[in-house]
């Protein structure tokens, strides 16, 4: 099975993903969950116009602001091996109680492999960890397979936000409620593991 496991010099940059069943990996390769660095950019870049139509890419500068804003955070999924690959981010902007997922991608080779699940877990993570009491996102309405992907991980859809992507592209605002961390014991929790 997968795990995150937390460096406790520093929780929010560097969780350490061990794996064994997330795809085929060489005894050579290390996967984890970084915080992004200005460096990153290109890689970034190449990943977002990958990942989205052109409609929902990220411009160069707004990648760029991301990096650089105290208000948000960027984390990446890497994969070292023969060589250094950015499989996943995912970019956040912090408010007072909640944190918004501005954007969620994978490289399209690697999407269905769990890595959208192990960000998605990380921001969980930190979200609780620091008190926050939401996470929320907008999804494209006609992607029903990604609006049941998040509902699968305790999304809710809170609204639908007309013309967000642009006219006739409607999106969905989702929601997922964080327990505080006090009461985890006794709340359902989300990611729950499936029967299959």
């Amino acid at each position: 099975m997968s795990s995150l496991y937390l460096d406790t010099t520093n929780p929010y940059t560097s969780l350490r993903l061990t794996t064994l069943h997330l795809f085929l990996v060489t005894p050579l390769m290390s996967m984890y969950i970084r915080k992004a660095e200005l460096s990153d950019g290109p890689a970034l870049e190449s990943l977002n116009k990958a990942a989205f139509p052109s409609f929902q890419q990220f411009s160069k500068r707004a990648l760029l602001h991301s990096l650089k804003s105290p208000a948000q955070e960027v984390f990446v999924f890497e994969i070292n091996g023969n060589s250094t690959i950015i499989a996943g981010v995912i970019y956040i902007m912090k408010y007072s109680k909640s944190i918004r997922i501005v954007s969620l991608a994978t490289l399209p080779s690697f999407q269905n492999k769990g890595i959208g699940t192990h960000l998605l877990k990380s921001i969980y993570r930190y979200a609780r960890h620091s008190n926050f009491d939401r996470i929320s996102l907008e999804v494209l309405s006609k992607n029903s397979a990604l609006v049941e992907w998040y509902q699968s991980k305790g999304f809710a859809i809170a609204a639908t936000i007309k013309d967000y992507y642009g006219p006739r592209i409607n999106a969905y605002k989702m929601e997922l409620l964080i327990p505080p961390a006090r009461r985890s014991a006794t709340v359902t929790r989300p990611f729950k593991k499936s029967a299959a």
